[in-house]
């Protein structure tokens, strides 16, 4: 419930929220049943899906056709907005700057342990470190509609690497811009598909490079593998938070 009451605590008025099930077995329709007769929520949309498909990026594709509002974004299960200001603050955000295609922020890992915890500050990112694996975060990535349209669909084929895939298109392909907005904020649960150890950090290397190859991009397997020790910075950066 984490996750649907950090929705329905925003203070922006007109939010839809289209909720896809990939058949968990953790209750999770149960879970939303309960959230909807405790809540007094004012979404001004709610929506439960069963997904058709399989996996994560076919559950993300499938919500996205769902959808009618002019801006999208994705929350996890388990993730949550860091405050009730979130969604007002990204769409003005949007509203006043026409040029741009979406607004992103940071992200919070949160964990028991302090050396699994990070604090992924974007302010910095820019489009030209996608060649070093760096992109800008997936969570808190407000993005207009018709700009998600022109980029199309994420590739489901591929295990952790579509949201980079799609961030590639975004920036280098399309030529779309982003901008970061301090006061957005996503607090994620470590344990995601793409902190799973080594093995995940393989796939992800993986599929990157295959990404850039695929868009152009020269890849060095020098600069995708030396992002991981700089990545440790995070868990300093969480510590000092």
């Amino acid at each position: 419930m984490r996750t649907l009451n950090s929705i329905a605590s925003q203070t922006y008025p007109n939010i839809e929220l289209i909720l896809c099930d990939g058949g968990s077995m953790d209750d999770t329709e149960g879970i939303f049943k309960q959230w909807l007769e405790m809540s007094e929520s004012k979404l001004a949309r709610i929506q439960w899906v069963r997904q058709q498909s399989v996996g994560m990026y076919a559950a993300m594709n499938e919500t996205v056709v769902q959808t009618s509002g002019e801006v999208i974004t994705f929350l996890h299960a388990n993730d949550a907005f860091d405050h009730a200001q979130v969604c007002e603050i990204a769409m003005l955000g949007l509203k006043h700057n026409s040029d741009i295609h979406a607004v992103y922020g940071d992200v919070k890992v949160l964990s028991e342990h302090w050396w699994k915890r990070r604090f992924i500050s974007a302010r910095w990112w820019r489009p030209w470190m996608l060649s070093w694996g760096f992109m800008s975060p997936q969570p808190g990535f407000f993005v207009k509609s018709s700009a998600f349209q022109s980029v199309g669909p994420f590739i489901e084929t591929m295990q952790i690497g579509a949201d980079f895939e799609w961030m590639c298109r975004f920036y280098h392909m399309c030529g779309f811009s982003a901008q970061w907005l301090k006061k957005i904020q996503v607090n994620m649960l470590s344990g995601g598909v793409s902190m799973r150890g080594k093995e995940s950090r393989k796939i992800i290397t993986k599929e990157i490079a295959q990404a850039l190859r695929s868009h152009g991009y020269k890849v060095s397997t020098f600069k995708l593998w030396v992002r991981l020790p700089l990545k440790g910075y995070g868990i300093l950066r969480a510590i000092w938070r």
